[in-house]
C-alpha cells in the first residue's frame, strides 16, 4: 500500500474514531477515550505556508474558527462555525480578496453571541486592516477597512470586546519614520469610531502589541519597544470612565537581553497579568485595580531555554501560563505551567508532559469565568525530518490538581499537526483547531471536548 493510500484510509478511519487516545504508557502521557471527533474543517495553505487558525467561544459553547487559505484567488480568510448541539458547518470566505494575501487573523465574541474579526491584508502596495462582524442569526457581514494610514505596513491585529459588546483592535504600524502602537474601537449600535495612534512616547520602534480588556471596558494594550539598542515590554492603559489612554508604563527594568513575545490577561475585577520571556526565563508584571503596575518577577526559573508564553486569566484572579522550555540537557522541548493564586501569588512551576522522545511546543491556554484551565499544545514523537505530531490536552481548576494529558486526535503516520488553539466556554465545553500538515498540504482541524 502506497504512503498516499494509507494516510487517506488512515483521514477517513479519523472521522468515525473518538477524538482523545490514551498515551502510551512509556511516552509519560495517557487519556480517555472521548465521544466527539477530530475533524477535518477547512483547507490551508501548501506545504511552504502557516495557516495559523484562531478559535473563539460565545456563552452557550457555540464557536467560530477562523484561518488563512489560498484558494486560487488569493490568500482569504476563511471561517468556520461550530453549533454545540449539531457540530460543524460549512467553512466560508468573509472577505472579497482577489489577487491579495490576508494573514494575521484574530477573532472575538460578544456577550450576544455577535463575534468581530480582524486580519491584516496586502493591497499590492502597504498592510491594512480590515474586520468582518458576525451576527448571531444571520452571519457575516461585509468587510470593513478600518484604518487608512498608507505611510507603512500594518500589522499583527488583536482583538478584544468588552461587556457592554464594544470592540478595540490594536496593531502597530510603520508611520514612515518608525513603528507605532495604534487602535480603533468599535461602539455597539455605532460602529468604528476610527483608527489613532495611541503611544504618548514619541522614539522607539514599537511592535508585537497585545491586549486584554475587563468589564468595565478598562484596556490594556503590553507591547515591545526597541530603545537604546535593547528590546522592552511597555504597557498602555485606557480608562474607560475617563474615556483616555494614559502614558506607557515600563514592566521591566532588565537590561541584559531583550523582552520578547509579551501576552496579557485579567480577571473581573480589572486587575491585570503580563506575561514575557527574557534571559530564557518566563517573567510577569501584574497590574493591580487601583494601584497600577507592580514590579517584574520569575515565573519559571529551570534550567533551559524557555520562550514562547501564553496566560489566561479567570473571573476570581486565578491565572495559568504556559510556555515550552529546553530540558537542562538540552535534548528535548518540554511544555511547563505556573498557577497564579490571588494573595499568595506564583506557585512552583510544573512539567506539563514527560515523552522527551520528541519536542512538545506551541503550548495555548484558555480559561472561562469559572475557574476552569484548559491547555492544548503539540507533541512530536521523536526529532526525525519526518516526525508524527499530534495536538494534547489538559485541565485544571484553581481547586484541584491537574488532570490527565489527552491526545485530541488519531496518530497518523507521517502527518504532522502543529499551533493548536483552544477557547472554553462557560460551561466547560472547549473547542481546539489546528493545522495538520499531509500529503494534501496544510489543512484545518478540530476537536470540540
Amino acid at each position: 500500500m502506497n504512503a498516499y493510500l494509507f494516510a487517506t484510509l488512515m483521514t477517513l478511519f479519523l472521522l468515525v474514531a473518538g477524538c482523545s487516545i490514551p498515551g502510551t504508557a512509556d511516552g509519560g502521557l495517557s487519556g480517555t477515550a472521548d465521544e466527539n471527533p477530530a475533524v477535518r474543517i477547512g483547507n490551508g495553505y501548501g506545504r511552504g505556508m502557516t495557516p495559523d487558525p484562531q478559535v473563539a467561544v460565545d456563552a452557550s459553547g457555540n464557536a467560530l474558527a477562523i484561518w488563512a487559505y489560498d484558494d486560487g484567488m488569493g490568500i482569504n480568510t476563511y471561517a468556520c462555525r461550530y453549533e454545540a448541539a449539531s457540530g460543524w458547518g460549512n467553512a466560508e470566505k468573509i472577505e472579497d480578496n482577489e489577487r491579495r494575501r490576508s494573514v494575521g487573523q484574530q477573532i472575538a465574541f460578544d456577550s450576544n453571541g455577535n463575534a468581530m474579526a480582524v486580519w491584516s491584508r496586502f493591497d499590492g502596495t502597504v498592510l491594512s486592516i480590515w474586520a468582518n462582524r458576525y451576527t448571531a442569526g444571520s452571519g457575516w457581514q461585509d468587510e470593513e477597512l478600518i484604518e487608512t494610514d498608507d505611510r507603512g505596513d500594518a500589522v499583527r491585529p488583536q482583538i478584544v470586546i468588552d461587556h457592554n459588546d464594544n470592540a478595540w483592535v490594536v496593531w502597530s504600524q510603520h508611520n514612515g519614520t518608525t513603528g507605532r502602537i495604534y487602535a480603533n474601537r468599535y461602539e455597539a449600535g455605532r460602529g468604528w469610531q476610527g483608527a489613532r495612534e495611541i503611544q504618548s512616547l514619541t522614539t522607539g520602534l514599537a511592535g508585537h502589541a497585545v491586549a486584554a480588556v475587563d468589564p468595565m471596558g478598562n484596556v490594556v494594550v503590553v507591547y515591545t519597544i526597541s530603545e537604546a539598542g535593547m528590546w522592552n515590554i511597555r504597557a498602555l492603559f485606557y480608562d474607560a470612565a475617563c474615556g483616555r489612554w494614559e502614558s506607557e508604563v515600563l514592566l521591566e527594568k532588565d537590561d541584559t537581553d531583550f523582552a520578547r513575545e509579551p501576552q496579557v490577561a485579567c480577571d473581573a475585577a480589572g486587575n491585570f497579568i503580563a506575561v514575557w520571556y527574557q534571559n530564557d526565563q518566563i517573567r510577569a508584571n501584574r497590574y493591580s485595580a487601583g494601584n497600577g503596575w507592580g514590579e517584574a518577577e520569575l515565573v519559571g526559573d529551570e534550567p533551559g531555554m524557555a520562550i514562547k508564553p501564553a496566560i489566561a486569566c479567570d473571573a476570581a484572579g486565578h491565572a495559568v501560563v504556559v510556555w515550552y522550555q529546553e530540558s537542562g540537557s538540552g535534548t528535548v522541548y518540554n511544555v511547563w505551567a505556573n498557577r497564579y493564586t490571588p494573595g499568595s501569588g506564583w506557585g512552583e512551576a510544573e512539567l506539563l508532559e514527560t515523552d522527551d522522545a520528541g519536542d512538545a511546543g506551541s503550548p495555548h491556554v484558555a480559561a472561562n469565568a469559572a475557574g476552569e484551565f484548559v491547555v492544548v499544545w503539540s507533541q512530536n514523537e521523536s526529532r526525525d525530518f519526518e516526525p508524527v505530531s499530534t495536538i494534547w490536552s489538559r485541565r485544571v481548576t484553581p481547586g484541584g490538581g491537574w488532570e490527565e494529558a489527552c491526545m485530541l486526535e488519531k496518530r497518523i503516520e507521517y502527518h504532522r499537526s502543529q499551533l493548536p488553539r483552544v477557547a472554553i466556554a462557560d460551561n466547560g465545553a472547549a473547542v481546539a483547531v489546528w493545522y495538520q500538515t499531509d500529503d494534501s498540504g496544510r489543512n484545518i482541524w478540530a476537536c470540540s471536548f
